[in-house]
């Protein structure tokens, strides 16, 4: 999976997701949003 705002790996069962917006403090927005529940 590609995402613009977050991070996503996956290594055995254990998904990691890493918050990817430096420019605003890893503010949240609703893209964010978006992408971290399409992620899980």
């Amino acid at each position: 999976m590609q995402f613009s705002t977050i991070g996503y790996q996956v290594d055995g069962q254990i998904a990691r997701l890493t918050l990817r917006r430096p420019e605003v403090s890893n503010g949240f927005n609703i893209p964010m949003c978006e992408e971290i529940l399409s992620a899980i």
